[in-house]
């Protein structure tokens, strides 16, 4: 290495705290900037390329400065190896690869998450600042969120978290799951950070507490509402266990402030959102009583035609005027429709098992679930090892006035979606590579609990948690970058505050 690339690279380091600090305010920013250009009809092509653009400057910046670059090619070469069992598994498609742009950038998404949190490691092993930056970035990004939330709300131009309804304070925000697991792993964090950084002062904890669940509070979804109950309990809880003596009063009042919120419950974007869907269902099951649907399972009977449609199971044909029945309540479900149309009615009643349950029937989450599992019984070998098509998680359909509708039916659970688009292949790599900081930072509690069990990391651990829980119940973690990247920097965190030395404790 020349001086003057020494001299370089010992100024990028000297900077990384500002440039994570930059990387972590400017997420919510390009998230109203993609808002805004899909209310105005602009498209996001110009904020997905900047997101893409901020990937690749971070990758060779890491690459760049790290002094473990076998890291760096051996995720390349696994990555490298994913795509490439992939896309022979999508050229064996009945159509050959269809639009591989398109599937080939949703792929870089999911990659998205083991490259970011490789290149935060190489930035904390080169500047310990990162990780005070990381945090002072994540005590911004919520505030800039409760922000927009107000000022949406204020000036009429929130879209509602649930539009249908007019339901929840959403702001200029595209993805509700993204800010719930967003706000969710940021609060635990910037809530210990500021105890701890504010020492016996309580106005601190009080305002970032208060700012912080007052964001989940109004989201609406039952997820975000429990986050924030599990956040306040939580914080509460290792507070008396690790810092009682110094913190008590600021470990109180996040208590207290939660508890409110728990009593303002049946004031909640959450309780008017679940009483909206009891209604429905209601008035779905009135309908349903109606019909009189009976299956007569002894009246059933196999084809070899059935066995055919390359499904698992033998498929059960039922009597014509049951199937008409059943045919006309799936119907009223316009978007099961399509997975009629592509699998056959028989299939879909059957992977349904022939439920009558309207609940069960609107379930968006369990119909994309149940459509990617018929086509993956469709595929080949190499489509369960290495993933699916993008495209064939997509249905048409005609509307009731005669026009051709596509319906999406990517999952909306991260690691069904994983699985999905990656394969079994996939899956496995990413569950691995999630465990690992988990077990390692449980590892280092457990082997030295007066070194390691700290608060920042409770906070952090608390982060991981609820990150991991929201990519289960969503699919906006693991596969959307402006969650990612959070999740990202917890990891990151984990693996630093795991690592550290006895005397780098208070460093930060």
């Amino acid at each position: 290495m020349t001086e003057h690339n020494h001299t370089a690279f010992s100024a990028l380091r000297k900077h990384l705290p500002k440039i994570v600090f930059f990387l972590c305010v400017i997420q919510p920013l390009l998230d109203v900037a993609g808002f805004w250009q899909n209310r105005l009809g602009v498209g996001n092509t110009v904020t997905m390329a900047i997101r893409m653009l901020l990937l690749a400057g971070t990758f060779l910046l890491g690459f760049l400065l790290t002094d473990r670059r076998r890291w760096y090619f051996l995720t390349a070469a696994v990555l490298a190896a994913l795509t490439l069992g992939h896309t022979l598994a999508c050229m064996q498609g009945p159509n050959g690869y269809v639009q591989p742009v398109s599937d080939l950038i949703n792929l870089v998404r999911i990659f998205f998450l083991p490259l970011m949190t490789l290149c935060f490691i190489t930035f904390l092993r080169q500047n310990e600042k990162v990780f005070s930056a990381m945090q002072k970035g994540m005590l911004a990004d919520v505030v800039i969120i409760a922000m927009v939330q107000l000022l949406s709300e204020l000036t009429g131009t929130d879209p509602h978290t649930y539009s249908v309804d007019g339901i929840g304070i959403l702001g200029w925000f595209m993805w509700t799951n993204s800010q719930s697991a967003i706000l969710a792993m940021l609060s635990p964090i910037i809530i210990l950070w500021t105890v701890r950084r504010s020492g016996k002062k309580l106005l601190p904890a009080v305002l970032i507490t208060a700012i912080s669940e007052a964001t989940l509070y109004v989201l609406a979804p039952r997820l975000a509402y429990g986050s924030l109950v599990g956040i306040g309990i939580g914080v509460f809880v290792c507070i008396l266990l690790r810092a009682r003596s110094e913190h008590w009063k600021q470990g109180l009042a996040v208590l207290l402030i939660t508890l409110l919120f728990v009593a303002a419950y049946p004031l909640s974007a959450t309780y008017k959102r679940l009483n909206a869907n009891a209604v429905r269902v209601e008035e779905a099951e009135k309908t349903i009583e109606r019909e009189h649907i009976v299956i007569p399972r002894e009246n059933t009977q196999e084809t070899d035609e059935n066995n055919k449609s390359g499904s698992h199971k033998p498929v059960i044909i039922l009597e014509d005027k049951t199937a008409q029945k059943l045919e006309k309540l799936y119907r009223s479900q316009d978007i099961i429709w399509s997975m009629v149309e592509r699998f056959g009615r028989d299939r879909v009643f059957q992977i349904y098992n022939y439920t009558l349950d309207p609940e069960v029937l609107s379930n968006a989450r369990q119909m994309k679930i149940n459509f990617c599992t018929l086509t993956m019984e469709d595929a080949g070998p190499l489509s369960h090892l290495f993933g699916l098509n993008l495209v064939d998680l997509t249905a048409q359909r005609y509307d009731a006035k005669g026009v051709l509708v596509t319906d999406n039916y990517d999952v909306e659970n991260d690691y069904h979606g994983v699985y999905f688009l990656t394969g079994w292949c996939g899956l496995v790599c990413m569950i691995l590579f999630l465990l690992y900081f988990g077990v390692r930072a449980l590892i280092a509690v457990i082997h030295d609990p007066k070194r390691f069990f700290s608060l920042p990391m409770c906070g952090f651990a608390m982060a991981y948690g609820l990150g991991l829980i929201h990519a289960y119940y969503t699919a906006s973690v693991l596969r959307r970058n402006n969650a990612s990247i959070f999740l990202a920097m917890v990891l990151a965190g984990l693996w630093y505050l795991s690592s550290k030395s006895e005397g780098q404790q208070h460093a930060d």
